[in-house]
């Protein structure tokens, strides 16, 4: 008699807390929004990765034509080149852009 009892509350309870929690109605729903969630974060993350490498790409091309323009300016200034030579090594780079 007493574990038929305790058979009844047990199936009563696994029912009522188990079986019927509004949780087996809810974790679906979280599991799905969970699940879209981490593939936008994902792929936003590619991206920002994507252009931040092509961006980088272009500052440092600008770096280095504006460092030779520098190097040029400077070596006139010393008097390593002249006017000349100069004007056609500038015309030289600004063709490579």
């Amino acid at each position: 008699m007493f574990s038929t009892i305790n058979l009844v509350l047990a199936n009563a309870y696994h029912n009522r807390y188990v079986n019927d929690s509004a949780w087996n109605e809810v974790w679906p729903w979280l599991a799905a929004v969970g699940f879209i969630f981490v593939t936008v974060i994902v792929i936003v993350g590619i991206l920002w990765l994507a252009r931040k490498a092509i961006t980088d790409d272009k500052a440092d091309q600008e770096t280095v034509q504006e460092s030779f323009e520098e190097i040029l300016k400077l070596r006139l200034a010393k008097g390593e080149i002249s006017d000349k030579e100069y004007e056609k090594k500038r015309q030289i780079l600004a063709d490579e852009d």
